[in-house]
């Protein structure tokens, strides 16, 4: 007959192997989670600040207004936005599909680069027969700023300026 001893070590490995296997999956599953979802959340982030700036350049009038976006994407997880030609986000976020380089549009990107959502603005960096100048190409700046945007129109350009005014908290 088999001792008492060997039934118990074979019951204890088998209960920590199943306990170790539930545990991995588990884990697996809540960081695929956590990505899908901070993924979503820079998606939509890009979407919002590029609406915004379709609407103020189409306004066609001189404007400024302070950007709306989340201060996170998801708990304590700031971002970086960047607004820029696809030719140099092309070149500067190699994590990005290919955009297409007279493309004007907006990226919301994770500090490490890894993980963003990105949304075309205009397809075309002219406007009214104008030639649409950003102040840097691209503007970059963080979540956790007031970012106000100056759209101005001139007779021979739309010209597109940003401004830190603070930061949120």
């Amino acid at each position: 007959m088999v001792s008492t001893t060997i039934v118990h070590v074979i019951g204890t490995a088998t209960l920590l192997a199943i306990l170790t296997m539930v545990s991995l999956y588990v884990s697996t599953e809540t960081n695929t989670m956590i990505y899908t979802n901070i993924k979503r959340n820079l998606q939509n982030s890009a979407e919002v600040i590029a609406l915004q700036v379709k609407y103020l350049l189409y306004a066609n009038t001189n404007i400024s207004q302070i950007l709306d976006y989340p201060l996170e994407v998801a708990y304590n997880t700031y971002y970086n936005i960047y607004i820029g030609t696809g030719e140099v986000l092309n070149s500067k976020l190699t994590v990005l599909p290919q955009l297409l380089a007279t493309g004007l549009y907006v990226v919301a990107i994770t500090p490490d680069e890894k993980i963003y959502g990105y949304s075309m603005i205009l397809n075309t960096t002219t406007l009214y027969g104008k030639p649409i100048v950003l102040s840097s190409n691209p503007i970059i700046f963080g979540s956790s700023t007031i970012t106000k945007l100056n759209i101005t129109h001139t007779t021979d350009e739309i010209i597109v300026e940003y401004e830190i005014m603070g930061y949120k908290t």
